[in-house]
């Protein structure tokens, strides 16, 4: 099979350096969600970046309701992807498991930060 790493440990997420986060504190705002309140909904515009401080964040399926995915997004990740560079839409809900805090920054801030820190 095919893979991006040469084993699973390049693969590995590694946490952002403090001074990246801080530099999220700066360029964005912190923000709470409500155990089971939806973070984005199917279409909304994925215009925000969210860094996750504490908590927890689940892929819902789109009809069930359910937990889509056995994995969720916790403290020191963060949602994005490939849509939020280019300015998409949400292709999922993405729900709060729990009481949730993230540092919410909007997509021009995080593109001038990437611009800035290429790391």
């Amino acid at each position: 099979m095919e893979s991006i790493g040469l084993d699973l440990r390049q693969m590995q997420r590694t946490p952002l350096h403090p001074a990246h986060v801080e530099a999220l504190r700066i360029a964005g705002r912190e923000v709470a969600f409500a155990g089971g309140e939806i973070v984005a909904a199917i279409g909304d515009p994925m215009d925000r970046f969210f860094y996750i401080l504490e908590g927890e964040i689940e892929i819902v399926h789109p009809y069930s309701s359910g937990r889509l995915l056995a994995g969720t997004i916790g403290p020191t990740q963060f949602t994005g992807e490939i849509a939020f560079l280019c300015g998409g839409v949400n292709g999922v809900p993405m729900r709060a498991t729990s009481d949730t805090r993230a540092i919410s920054v909007e997509r021009d801030a995080m593109l001038r930060l990437m611009a800035e820190t290429p790391a």
